[in-house]
C-alpha cells in the first residue's frame, strides 16, 4: 500500500482500510499517526485529510474535535493541530501526589498561589459536614513536575478539625 511521510516523517497509509465506518477508520489512522509523532508535531490540516481519504471535512473535523477533548492534540487558530504533550493520570487514589510524581521520576513541586481563612457558604458547609459560617481552611496551588505544571489544586478544610492547617507552608509541604 502506498504511504506518504507526514510532517515530522510519519507514514500516513493510502486509503482508508475497509470494513471500519470511515470516521472510526479515520480516527484509527490519527491515532497511529499521534503515536508516531514527537509532541509539538503537526498534523496535516482538515483539507488534506478529507481529500486524501475522500471523507466530508465535517467526519475529519469531528474526529480531530474528539482528540482535542481528550486532550490528544491541541489547535492554533490559523496555524493547525498539533501533538499535545502526554498526560500523567495519578496513578493510584491512596498515593499522594509527591509519591506518585517521586515514583514516576519526576521532581513533585508546589507554588501557592492563594491561601486564606473562608467562611462556610451553604454549599461547602454541606460538603464538609460543617455548619454554615463555620470557618474553613483554604488553599490554591498548582502541582508541578520536573518545574511543569502537572494540576490546579483548590483545598477546603474544616479549622476546626485542622487546628492549626493555616499556618503550614504548603509549597513544601504534602496534604497527604
Amino acid at each position: 500500500m502506498a504511504e506518504r511521510a507526514a510532517s515530522d516523517g510519519a507514514a500516513l497509509p493510502a486509503r482508508l482500510p475497509r470494513g471500519a465506518p470511515k470516521g472510526q477508520a479515520l480516527r484509527a489512522i490519527l491515532e497511529e499517526l499521534l503515536a508516531a509523532l514527537p509532541p509539538g508535531a503537526a498534523l496535516p490540516s482538515e483539507r488534506e485529510l478529507a481529500e486524501r481519504y475522500g471523507l466530508a471535512r465535517m467526519t475529519v473535523r469531528g474526529e480531530i474535535e474528539r482528540l482535542t477533548a481528550e486532550g490528544s492534540v491541541y489547535r492554533l487558530h490559523g496555524r493547525g493541530t498539533f501533538v499535545a504533550e502526554p498526560r500523567i493520570a495519578q496513578a493510584g487514589a491512596l498515593t499522594s501526589f509527591t509519591e506518585d510524581m517521586l515514583a514516576r521520576g519526576l521532581a513533585p513541586g508546589s507554588t501557592v498561589t492563594s491561601s486564606e481563612l473562608v467562611e462556610a457558604d451553604g454549599f461547602l458547609a454541606a460538603a464538609l459536614e460543617v455548619k454554615p459560617g463555620d470557618t474553613c481552611f483554604r488553599l490554591d496551588r498548582v502541582r508541578t513536575a520536573d518545574g511543569r505544571p502537572m494540576a490546579i489544586e483548590q483545598v477546603h478544610l474544616p479549622l476546626e478539625r485542622f487546628e492549626g492547617i493555616d499556618r503550614i507552608g504548603f509549597a513544601d509541604a504534602s496534604l497527604f
